[in-house]
């Protein structure tokens, strides 16, 4: 019986490998993968229109067989089939300007790198990887490509052209010309290894002047050239302080549900303190023991738009505990399926949080970030130490505060919070998932 299609009830459908598909529809014939599909897919779906989606595996080949019926009884069948691709390996490299106030960084001097080799299909040799020891101004960058007859390409354009062994050949020659040279920091070299990135922060450069970075690594004998570029922002005069900006200065309390059971309140007394007029404030006590009266965090405040907004990692200073050293860090931490706890994203530098002010309240809403092709948001923020390898919750900020709101706290609450009783022990690991 012919088929109406735009009157199918119902769909069966699934996926299959392709090799697998054609052994049993060679020995079954499509009436008996439309019996299969009716009898075993479990995928009966009232409707015309449906979304799904499959685990697969790169370089393999698939097909979607989908049986429908409509209202008479009339059938029809349909297959697609999926080529899927080898990923093809590549070298991302981040490079943005940096703004750490409390940590000495300013985003008019300072610009952030991430170095990052992806779906390498050989073991990352280390000891074939380089990068630029500074970035280099692009003036000078383009004056030197000119000399080597290749202006006019894009930094795209370059990275590819140089990513096979003849034109590498050239490229290895001028590599210490653009400042480029093998990685021996040890730090950097146990994280390549260890977490797949390195980071590195350059200071001392110019305001307001593009650089241009470079990044070399081997897939085996295949090298992978990147060229990535960033621009210093102006520097900014100083100012008097606004009235938008004051505003956000003085007591605050955060109330909210804390992950010891996802239920029971907590409240932290914040306190909003000047740090450059205009540009930034220090913030006290987003915590539940003395870390945070002993190592505020930076907000930064944009006098055009009168938000602020919180970037994360910080790194905030080193502490002791337990004979051990630790640096703090102040950084956002966001739900994963498969944690008990909330986890910190790995690699990630950039906003955790951006707010403004309604009346007497200053709403905050998590940043939403694409990992892995999915989209998560910033559920919370917490102070963590890190050992040069692993990160740790403190003894006393074991537990994140979730689905919090902040308002000014009361007149009679304005005096600065006392110290808090802090323990001496780190407590447990926190959970990672890589950027």
């Amino acid at each position: 019986m012919e088929c109406d299609e735009s009157k199918v009830a119902f769909f069966f459908y699934d996926i299959y490998e392709k090799s697998q598909f054609d052994s049993f529809k060679a020995e079954k014939g499509e009436r008996g993968m439309m019996d299969y599909l009716f009898e075993y897919s479990g995928g009966n779906v009232s409707g015309n229109t449906y979304t799904d989606k499959w685990e697969v595996e790169s370089g393999k080949s698939y097909v979607l067989a989908v049986y429908g019926v409509d209202y008479n009884g009339g059938e029809i069948y349909r297959e697609l089939q999926a080529d899927i691709p080898v990923p093809q390996p590549s070298l991302e490299i981040d490079l943005m300007p940096y703004e750490r106030e409390l940590q000495g960084y300013h985003d008019y001097n300072s610009i952030f790198m991430a170095f990052a080799p992806y779906n390498f299909a050989n073991e990352l040799n280390v000891d074939r990887v380089w990068c630029s020891t500074t970035p280099m101004e692009k003036a000078t960058f383009d004056e030197y490509m000119g000399m080597l007859e290749l202006s006019g390409m894009s930094l795209d354009e370059l990275g590819t052209a140089f990513s096979n062994m003849e034109t590498f050949g050239m490229f290895n020659q001028y590599m210490p010309m653009f400042n480029v040279y093998p990685i021996y920091d040890d730090a950097e070299l146990n994280s390549l290894k260890k977490n797949g990135y390195f980071e590195r922060v350059f200071t001392d450069l110019n305001p307001d002047t593009e650089y241009i970075f470079i990044g070399v690594a081997f897939d085996g004998e295949n090298p992978i050239v990147r060229f990535a570029s960033a621009k210093t922002a102006a520097r900014r005069d100083s100012s008097e302080a606004s009235e938008g900006y004051k505003a956000f200065l003085g007591n605050w309390t955060v109330l909210g549900q804390s992950t010891v059971d996802w239920s029971t309140y907590e409240e932290y007394h914040l306190r909003i303190e000047q740090l450059t007029p205009n540009q930034s404030f220090k913030v006290y006590g987003w915590s539940g023991s003395q870390l945070g009266e002993d190592y505020p965090f930076e907000m930064r405040y944009n006098p055009e738009s009168n938000r602020i907004y919180i970037e994360g990692p910080q790194t905030l200073g080193k502490i002791s505990v337990g004979g051990k050293d630790y640096d703090v860090v102040f950084a956002g931490k966001m739900y994963v399926s498969g944690y008990s706890s909330l986890v910190m994203l790995a690699g990630y530098n950039g906003p955790l949080y951006t707010g403004y002010l309604n009346g007497d309240s200053m709403a905050l809403f998590g940043q939403i970030v694409n990992v892995n092709g999915k989209d998560q948001e910033f559920m919370s923020m917490n102070y963590m130490l890190y050992d040069g390898s692993d990160y740790y919750l403190h003894e006393d900020d074991q537990y994140d505060l979730v689905n919090f709101r902040t308002s000014r706290a009361a007149a009679s609450a304005a005096a600065p919070a006392s110290a808090k009783t802090s323990s001496q022990r780190v407590s447990r690991k926190i959970g990672t998932l890589a950027y």
